[in-house]
Protein backbone atom coordinates (compact mmCIF):
# COMPACT_ATOMS: atom_id res chain seq x y z
CA UNK A 1 0.00 0.00 0.00
CA UNK A 2 1.35 3.38 -1.02
CA UNK A 3 1.82 5.95 1.68
CA UNK A 4 2.17 9.66 0.97
CA UNK A 5 4.98 11.47 2.74
CA UNK A 6 4.02 14.76 4.47
CA UNK A 7 6.47 17.60 5.07
CA UNK A 8 7.65 17.45 8.68
CA UNK A 9 8.42 20.46 10.83
CA UNK A 10 12.08 19.29 10.88
CA UNK A 11 14.22 16.32 9.95
CA UNK A 12 14.32 13.46 12.50
CA UNK A 13 17.08 13.93 15.05
CA UNK A 14 20.42 12.25 14.41
CA UNK A 15 20.62 9.61 17.15
CA UNK A 16 23.93 8.35 15.88
CA UNK A 17 25.98 11.19 17.28
CA UNK A 18 29.06 10.54 19.37
CA UNK A 19 27.10 11.38 22.53
CA UNK A 20 23.66 10.74 23.97
CA UNK A 21 22.28 14.08 22.86
CA UNK A 22 20.48 14.15 19.47
CA UNK A 23 21.58 16.59 16.79
CA UNK A 24 19.00 18.89 15.15
CA UNK A 25 19.21 20.75 11.83
CA UNK A 26 17.45 23.86 13.12
CA UNK A 27 18.78 26.95 11.27
CA UNK A 28 21.38 29.00 13.18
CA UNK A 29 24.65 30.86 12.71
CA UNK A 30 27.82 30.83 14.82
CA UNK A 31 30.06 33.90 15.18
CA UNK A 32 33.67 33.20 16.17
CA UNK A 33 36.07 36.13 16.47
CA UNK A 34 34.04 38.16 13.96
CA UNK A 35 33.80 35.30 11.43
CA UNK A 36 30.34 33.86 10.77
CA UNK A 37 29.67 30.17 10.14
CA UNK A 38 26.41 28.66 8.88
CA UNK A 39 25.09 26.01 11.27
CA UNK A 40 24.33 22.50 10.05
CA UNK A 41 23.44 20.79 13.32
CA UNK A 42 23.13 21.56 17.00
CA UNK A 43 22.59 19.71 20.26
CA UNK A 44 22.77 20.49 23.97
CA UNK A 45 26.52 19.78 24.09
CA UNK A 46 27.94 20.73 20.69
CA UNK A 47 27.20 22.24 17.32
CA UNK A 48 28.46 21.88 13.76
CA UNK A 49 28.77 24.55 11.10
CA UNK A 50 30.25 25.10 7.66
CA UNK A 51 32.92 27.64 6.83
CA UNK A 52 36.67 28.13 6.61
CA UNK A 53 38.28 28.08 10.03
CA UNK A 54 41.40 30.10 10.74
CA UNK A 55 44.14 27.53 11.43
CA UNK A 56 45.20 29.58 14.46
CA UNK A 57 41.74 29.06 16.01
CA UNK A 58 41.78 25.28 15.72
CA UNK A 59 41.61 23.74 19.15
CA UNK A 60 41.30 27.15 20.84
CA UNK A 61 38.67 28.13 23.41
CA UNK A 62 36.53 31.03 22.24
CA UNK A 63 33.33 32.87 23.15
CA UNK A 64 30.92 31.79 20.40
CA UNK A 65 27.63 33.52 19.64
CA UNK A 66 24.89 31.14 18.49
CA UNK A 67 22.18 33.15 16.71
CA UNK A 68 18.71 31.82 15.86
CA UNK A 69 16.89 33.98 13.30
CA UNK A 70 13.12 34.09 13.82
CA UNK A 71 10.62 35.94 11.64
CA UNK A 72 11.05 39.58 12.71
CA UNK A 73 13.62 39.05 15.49
CA UNK A 74 16.55 36.87 16.53
CA UNK A 75 17.82 35.16 19.68
CA UNK A 76 21.55 35.15 20.47
CA UNK A 77 23.26 32.84 23.01
CA UNK A 78 26.86 33.29 24.14
CA UNK A 79 28.70 29.99 24.74
CA UNK A 80 32.29 29.26 25.81
CA UNK A 81 33.39 26.54 23.39
CA UNK A 82 36.38 24.84 21.81
CA UNK A 83 36.49 25.32 18.04
CA UNK A 84 38.07 22.66 15.81
CA UNK A 85 37.95 21.21 12.29
CA UNK A 86 35.51 18.32 11.99
CA UNK A 87 36.49 16.72 8.67
CA UNK A 88 40.15 17.35 8.09
CA UNK A 89 39.86 20.81 6.62
CA UNK A 90 36.89 20.20 4.30
CA UNK A 91 34.95 23.20 5.55
CA UNK A 92 33.15 21.71 8.56
CA UNK A 93 33.68 23.13 12.04
CA UNK A 94 32.91 21.49 15.39
CA UNK A 95 31.92 23.72 18.31
CA UNK A 96 32.15 21.81 21.61
CA UNK A 97 30.65 23.65 24.58
CA UNK A 98 33.10 24.02 27.45
CA UNK A 99 30.21 24.11 29.94
CA UNK A 100 27.05 22.52 28.50
CA UNK A 101 25.12 23.44 31.66
CA UNK A 102 26.06 27.12 31.49
CA UNK A 103 23.78 30.15 31.43
CA UNK A 104 22.81 29.43 27.81
CA UNK A 105 21.25 26.04 28.59
CA UNK A 106 17.64 27.07 29.51
CA UNK A 107 17.16 29.13 26.34
CA UNK A 108 18.81 26.53 24.10
CA UNK A 109 16.78 23.70 25.66
CA UNK A 110 13.54 25.69 25.14
CA UNK A 111 14.32 26.28 21.45
CA UNK A 112 15.23 22.65 20.79
CA UNK A 113 12.24 21.28 22.74
CA UNK A 114 9.88 23.58 20.80
CA UNK A 115 11.50 22.38 17.59
CA UNK A 116 10.99 18.73 18.57
CA UNK A 117 7.35 19.41 19.54
CA UNK A 118 6.65 20.99 16.17
CA UNK A 119 5.90 24.44 17.61
CA UNK A 120 8.82 25.83 15.58
CA UNK A 121 9.48 25.03 11.91
CA UNK A 122 12.24 25.82 9.45
CA UNK A 123 11.52 28.53 6.87
CA UNK A 124 14.66 28.55 4.77
CA UNK A 125 17.26 30.36 6.85
CA UNK A 126 14.78 31.47 9.52
CA UNK A 127 12.53 29.87 12.13
CA UNK A 128 8.78 30.33 12.23
CA UNK A 129 5.87 29.36 14.46
CA UNK A 130 3.87 26.38 13.25
CA UNK A 131 0.17 26.92 12.54
CA UNK A 132 -2.15 25.42 15.15
CA UNK A 133 -5.13 25.30 12.78
CA UNK A 134 -5.92 22.03 11.03
CA UNK A 135 -6.28 21.72 7.28
CA UNK A 136 -10.06 21.85 7.60
CA UNK A 137 -10.11 24.82 9.95
CA UNK A 138 -11.23 28.18 8.63
CA UNK A 139 -9.74 31.50 9.66
CA UNK A 140 -11.67 33.36 12.35
CA UNK A 141 -12.61 36.04 9.86
CA UNK A 142 -14.21 33.45 7.57
CA UNK A 143 -15.95 31.66 10.44
CA UNK A 144 -17.35 34.92 11.87
CA UNK A 145 -17.57 37.59 9.16
CA UNK A 146 -19.68 39.89 11.39
CA UNK A 147 -16.96 39.98 14.05
CA UNK A 148 -14.29 40.59 11.42
CA UNK A 149 -16.33 43.43 9.91
CA UNK A 150 -16.81 44.96 13.37
CA UNK A 151 -13.09 44.78 14.10
CA UNK A 152 -12.36 46.42 10.76
CA UNK A 153 -14.85 49.22 11.50
CA UNK A 154 -13.34 49.78 14.95
CA UNK A 155 -9.87 49.90 13.43
CA UNK A 156 -11.00 52.42 10.82
CA UNK A 157 -12.69 54.55 13.49
CA UNK A 158 -9.56 54.48 15.66
CA UNK A 159 -7.42 55.55 12.70
CA UNK A 160 -9.78 58.43 11.87
CA UNK A 161 -9.88 59.52 15.52
CA UNK A 162 -6.08 59.47 15.75
CA UNK A 163 -5.80 61.48 12.51
CA UNK A 164 -8.31 64.07 13.73
CA UNK A 165 -6.50 64.36 17.07
CA UNK A 166 -3.21 64.87 15.22
CA UNK A 167 -4.69 67.61 13.02
CA UNK A 168 -6.26 69.33 16.05
CA UNK A 169 -3.01 69.16 17.96
CA UNK A 170 -0.99 70.59 15.07
CA UNK A 171 -3.51 73.39 14.47
CA UNK A 172 -3.61 74.22 18.18
CA UNK A 173 0.19 74.41 18.28
CA UNK A 174 0.20 76.70 15.24
CA UNK A 175 -2.38 78.95 16.94
CA UNK A 176 -0.31 79.13 20.13
CA UNK A 177 2.79 80.08 18.14
CA UNK A 178 1.22 82.64 15.81
CA UNK A 179 -1.74 84.17 17.66
CA UNK A 180 -0.89 83.84 21.36
CA UNK A 181 1.61 86.10 23.14
CA UNK A 182 2.90 85.59 26.69
CA UNK A 183 3.44 88.95 28.42
CA UNK A 184 6.98 88.86 29.87
CA UNK A 185 6.18 91.07 32.88
CA UNK A 186 3.93 90.00 35.79
CA UNK A 187 0.68 91.69 36.76
CA UNK A 188 -1.04 92.17 40.12
CA UNK A 189 -4.58 92.05 41.43
CA UNK A 190 -5.31 95.57 42.68
CA UNK A 191 -8.15 97.75 43.80
CA UNK A 192 -9.30 99.86 40.89
CA UNK A 193 -8.90 103.62 41.26
CA UNK A 194 -6.15 106.23 41.38
CA UNK A 195 -2.53 105.13 41.26
CA UNK A 196 0.26 106.80 43.24
CA UNK A 197 3.47 106.60 41.24
CA UNK A 198 7.11 107.27 41.93
CA UNK A 199 7.95 110.88 41.08
CA UNK A 200 11.63 110.08 40.68
CA UNK A 201 13.93 107.13 40.36
CA UNK A 202 15.31 105.98 43.68
CA UNK A 203 14.74 103.78 46.71
CA UNK A 204 11.58 103.67 48.80
CA UNK A 205 12.63 104.97 52.22
CA UNK A 206 9.18 105.03 53.87
CA UNK A 207 5.93 103.25 53.05
CA UNK A 208 2.56 103.48 54.83
CA UNK A 209 -0.45 102.11 52.86
CA UNK A 210 -2.71 102.77 55.88
CA UNK A 211 -2.00 106.52 55.91
CA UNK A 212 -5.01 108.84 56.24
CA UNK A 213 -5.71 111.71 53.85
CA UNK A 214 -2.88 114.28 54.07
CA UNK A 215 -0.44 111.92 55.81
CA UNK A 216 2.74 110.66 54.15
CA UNK A 217 1.99 107.55 52.10
CA UNK A 218 5.56 106.91 50.96
CA UNK A 219 8.91 108.62 50.59
CA UNK A 220 11.62 108.07 47.98
CA UNK A 221 15.32 108.70 48.48
CA UNK A 222 16.15 109.96 44.99
CA UNK A 223 19.40 109.30 43.19
CA UNK A 224 20.20 113.00 43.64
CA UNK A 225 20.24 112.51 47.42
CA UNK A 226 16.92 114.26 48.08
CA UNK A 227 14.05 112.60 49.93
CA UNK A 228 10.72 113.12 48.17
CA UNK A 229 7.53 112.55 50.19
CA UNK A 230 4.11 111.76 48.68
CA UNK A 231 0.96 112.43 50.74
CA UNK A 232 -2.16 110.27 50.68
CA UNK A 233 -4.74 112.23 48.62
CA UNK A 234 -7.85 110.63 50.15
CA UNK A 235 -9.25 108.43 52.86
CA UNK A 236 -9.30 105.36 50.65
CA UNK A 237 -8.05 101.79 50.58
CA UNK A 238 -4.46 101.44 49.37
CA UNK A 239 -2.80 98.35 47.93
CA UNK A 240 0.93 97.87 47.33
CA UNK A 241 1.88 97.68 43.65
CA UNK A 242 4.39 94.91 44.16
CA UNK A 243 6.89 97.06 46.07
CA UNK A 244 8.02 97.31 49.69
CA UNK A 245 10.30 99.42 51.84
CA UNK A 246 13.77 99.33 50.33
CA UNK A 247 12.57 98.58 46.81
CA UNK A 248 14.17 100.46 43.92
CA UNK A 249 11.69 102.15 41.61
CA UNK A 250 11.83 104.10 38.38
CA UNK A 251 10.14 107.39 37.71
CA UNK A 252 6.45 106.79 36.92
CA UNK A 253 6.39 103.27 38.37
CA UNK A 254 3.25 102.44 40.44
CA UNK A 255 3.76 102.30 44.20
CA UNK A 256 0.20 102.30 45.63
CA UNK A 257 -3.20 101.56 44.10
CA UNK A 258 -6.02 103.62 45.65
CA UNK A 259 -9.74 102.81 45.62
CA UNK A 260 -12.80 104.32 47.27
CA UNK A 261 -14.74 101.06 46.90
CA UNK A 262 -12.88 98.01 48.18
CA UNK A 263 -15.11 95.79 46.02
CA UNK A 264 -13.89 97.47 42.81
CA UNK A 265 -10.96 95.21 41.90
CA UNK A 266 -8.94 95.15 38.67
CA UNK A 267 -5.60 93.85 37.45
CA UNK A 268 -2.65 96.18 36.93
CA UNK A 269 0.51 95.52 34.95
CA UNK A 270 3.54 97.25 33.45
CA UNK A 271 3.99 96.03 29.89
CA UNK A 272 6.49 96.76 27.11
CA UNK A 273 5.26 99.54 24.78
CA UNK A 274 5.20 97.21 21.75
CA UNK A 275 2.49 95.08 23.41
CA UNK A 276 0.09 97.97 24.08
CA UNK A 277 -1.61 97.68 20.67
CA UNK A 278 -1.90 93.88 21.00
CA UNK A 279 -3.58 94.36 24.38
CA UNK A 280 -6.04 96.90 22.95
CA UNK A 281 -6.88 94.79 19.88
CA UNK A 282 -6.88 91.39 21.63
CA UNK A 283 -9.64 88.86 21.10
CA UNK A 284 -9.26 88.30 24.83
CA UNK A 285 -6.59 88.49 27.52
CA UNK A 286 -6.03 85.38 29.60
CA UNK A 287 -5.25 85.83 33.31
CA UNK A 288 -3.73 83.05 35.37
CA UNK A 289 -3.71 83.71 39.11
CA UNK A 290 -1.13 82.31 41.49
CA UNK A 291 -3.68 79.79 42.82
CA UNK A 292 -4.24 78.41 39.31
CA UNK A 293 -7.55 80.16 38.56
CA UNK A 294 -7.89 81.30 34.94
CA UNK A 295 -9.91 84.37 34.00
CA UNK A 296 -10.40 86.62 31.01
CA UNK A 297 -10.04 90.37 30.88
CA UNK A 298 -10.05 93.36 28.54
CA UNK A 299 -7.87 96.44 28.53
CA UNK A 300 -9.30 99.56 30.19
CA UNK A 301 -9.10 101.84 27.13
CA UNK A 302 -10.11 104.91 29.18
CA UNK A 303 -6.89 104.76 31.19
CA UNK A 304 -4.13 107.25 30.49
CA UNK A 305 -0.94 105.33 29.65
CA UNK A 306 2.27 106.99 30.84
CA UNK A 307 5.68 105.48 30.19
CA UNK A 308 7.51 104.32 33.33
CA UNK A 309 11.29 104.09 33.04
CA UNK A 310 13.59 104.96 30.18
CA UNK A 311 15.27 103.27 27.23
CA UNK A 312 15.08 99.50 27.01
CA UNK A 313 13.51 99.37 30.48
CA UNK A 314 10.56 101.56 29.52
CA UNK A 315 7.22 100.05 30.55
CA UNK A 316 3.63 101.25 30.25
CA UNK A 317 1.23 100.83 33.20
CA UNK A 318 -2.11 99.34 32.15
CA UNK A 319 -5.32 98.34 33.90
CA UNK A 320 -7.25 95.22 32.91
CA UNK A 321 -10.89 94.60 33.74
CA UNK A 322 -11.64 90.90 34.47
CA UNK A 323 -14.90 89.39 33.24
CA UNK A 324 -15.37 87.76 36.67
CA UNK A 325 -15.58 89.61 39.97
CA UNK A 326 -12.46 89.07 42.05
CA UNK A 327 -12.47 88.66 45.81
CA UNK A 328 -10.85 91.38 47.95
CA UNK A 329 -8.71 88.69 49.54
CA UNK A 330 -7.05 88.19 46.14
CA UNK A 331 -5.65 91.73 46.07
CA UNK A 332 -1.88 91.60 45.78
CA UNK A 333 -1.75 88.20 44.06
CA UNK A 334 0.63 87.88 41.13
CA UNK A 335 -1.06 87.28 37.76
CA UNK A 336 0.37 85.88 34.53
CA UNK A 337 -0.89 87.45 31.28
CA UNK A 338 -1.31 85.94 27.83
CA UNK A 339 -2.69 87.87 24.87
CA UNK A 340 -4.89 86.01 22.37
CA UNK A 341 -4.99 87.98 19.12
CA UNK A 342 -7.87 87.82 16.63
CA UNK A 343 -7.24 84.82 14.40
CA UNK A 344 -8.44 83.70 10.93
CA UNK A 345 -11.62 81.66 10.57
CA UNK A 346 -9.72 78.36 10.72
CA UNK A 347 -8.96 79.01 14.40
CA UNK A 348 -12.46 80.24 15.26
CA UNK A 349 -13.59 76.82 16.56
CA UNK A 350 -10.68 76.75 19.02
CA UNK A 351 -11.54 80.17 20.40
CA UNK A 352 -15.27 79.32 20.53
CA UNK A 353 -14.68 76.07 22.41
CA UNK A 354 -12.20 77.76 24.76
CA UNK A 355 -14.77 80.49 25.45
CA UNK A 356 -17.51 77.95 26.16
CA UNK A 357 -15.27 76.04 28.58
CA UNK A 358 -14.35 79.31 30.28
CA UNK A 359 -17.99 80.33 30.73
CA UNK A 360 -18.92 76.91 32.09
CA UNK A 361 -16.04 76.99 34.53
CA UNK A 362 -16.49 80.56 35.81
CA UNK A 363 -20.22 81.08 35.28
CA UNK A 364 -19.41 84.34 33.48
CA UNK A 365 -22.09 85.89 31.35
CA UNK A 366 -19.73 86.80 28.53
Amino acid sequence: MDKSTSTAAQQPPDLGAANDHPMFDIPFTADVDGRRFQGTGISLVEAFATGLLDPQLAGESRLVKLAFAFSGFSVGLLVNATVSEADGGQGKVRIAYADPTGAHLPQLRHILNSYVAGDLISLGGTIGVASTAGSGDKPASAANPAAARKRKQLGTAATIAASVALVIGATSLLYQRAYSIAVPTPAYVMQSGETLRAVSAGQIDYLNPAAAAGEIAFAIRATSGETLSIAMPCDCAATLAGVEKGSTVLAGEPVLYLAQDVEDIAVGANVPPELLYDLAAAHHIELTLANGDMLRAMLDVNQQHDVAGEGDKALIPVTLTPDTTLDPDQVGQVVRLRIHKPAPWIFAPFQAVAGLVHRMRTGAAT
